[in-house]
């Protein structure tokens, strides 16, 4: 099956161009398809159940970690749809980078004649516009953001957190923070995201208000910590603005860089950012044979290291080693799985995913710079990691 990897403003998918019949017919189940791909990927999936696995092949450019999977396909109501499931199958109603990238793809293909068009999404039709700019930028109508509760008291194991609840067609809740990089967003995140207040769960905005400049970042419910979030954007200027903390500043700063946010106060919020594809190739699903062979292979290549702490205390240090060293905690659920990522100065992107067992750890590679071999990759990373929780 043919697949791209795409991003708005560092927010990673695959994208399946499901107005081809056949492609269309080889989606198969595609909640069960996004999490593989994004397994694959070298992101961990907590709690996702699918066992169905397989590898991209034949890439003409870089496996980034995705989120979850995008399906561009015809609609009824619109120019085109789009369809998203998060990195553990769940389905949101929508997604303004996900829209983004799915616009931008739509007109590449040719599946659009203009550069004004409608997309339709689960939570409805949006207008999207690309932009005359390189690298391409693509506009997006989000809809009029609904501010459900302006201040909402939390309890949460931090104590009572006031919050703002804002739906921008999918639930959001944001919170204002002093200190945006010592934020607890991958344990604070998770928690508030399944309070029992939100039986659709929620996404979590962490909101930092610095002279001139707004800075996000956002824990989306069933994927974690992403590089950028359009719908979370939007929900956080809503939250601004209704809070009365002034203008709204024309950029919000996310990890992935700089989305545009217009917005009146009073009709559609509407998005700006940069999209790019990654590469293009092939997914393969394994079969039945070919799924014990790669199972046996990871197995091969996991580090067992041995511990006799709780769980929580592990994740602890294994968090604390990975600031120490600089290592970029890329995605973590909170409890047991996570994926840890260091750039190489001129090499390139090095990645460990962690599993927090009973009495052990277990430690694979996931991802390292091309022309480097496995195991001084390994050296660096895994058997420092090692050596440090056996101490």
């Amino acid at each position: 099956m043919r697949v791209e990897i795409v991003s708005g403003t560092g927010n990673t998918f695959a994208l399946v161009d499901a107005f081809d019949p056949q492609t269309a017919a080889e989606l198969g189940d595609p909640a069960a398809l996004a999490t593989a791909m994004v397994r694959a990927s070298g992101r961990a999936v907590p709690g996702a159940t699918s066992g169905l696995r397989g590898r991209f092949e034949s890439l003409d450019g870089e496996l980034v970690p995705l989120d979850g999977l995008l399906v561009l396909c015809p609609s009824t109501r619109a120019d085109a749809r789009m369809i998203l499931y998060n990195a553990d199958g769940s389905r949101p109603e929508t997604c303004g980078n996900g829209l983004r990238a799915t616009a931008f793809a739509a007109r590449v293909h040719g599946r659009v004649a203009q550069n004004r068009f409608t997309l339709e999404c689960d939570a409805g039709v949006r207008e999207v516009e690309l932009l005359d700019a390189d690298p391409p930028r693509v506009r997006v109508s989000m809809g009029v953001p609904k501010v459900l509760e302006a201040r909402a008291p939390l309890s949460t194991s931090r104590g009572t957190l006031d919050a703002t609840l804002v739906d921008v067609g999918n639930p959001h809740c944001v919170l204002f923070v002093s200190d945006l990089d010592g934020a607890p967003v991958t344990t604070l995140g998770p928690e508030i995201e399944r309070l029992p207040r939100f039986p659709a769960r929620t996404n979590v905005e962490f909101v930092a208000i610095e002279p001139g400049r707004m800075r996000l970042r956002v824990w989306e419910r069933g994927v974690g910590e992403t590089a950028a979030c359009g719908s979370g954007a939007c929900a956080a200027a809503a939250a601004f603005w209704i809070t009365g903390r002034g203008p709204i500043p024309p950029e919000i700063e996310l990890r992935g860089g700089t989305l545009g946010v217009e917005w009146d106060g009073r009709g559609e919020i509407r998005i700006v950012g940069d999209v790019r594809r990654h590469a293009r190739g092939t997914w393969r699903t394994l079969v039945a044979e070919e799924e014990a062979m790669d199972t046996e292979s990871n197995e091969a290549n996991v580090v067992l290291v041995p511990h006799s702490e709780s769980k929580p205390k592990v994740r602890e240090r294994i968090l604390a080693l990975a600031a120490k060293h600089s290592v970029k905690v890329e995605a973590d659920d909170g409890a047991e799985h996570g994926v840890l990522a260091k750039t190489i100065p001129f090499l390139g992107r090095a990645a460990v995913r962690y599993e927090i067992r009973e009495r052990t750890v277990a430690l694979e590679l996931v991802e390292r710079p091309r022309g480097m071999p496995e195991e001084m990759i390994k050296r660096a990373l895994i058997d420092e990691l090692a050596r440090a929780l056996k101490s």
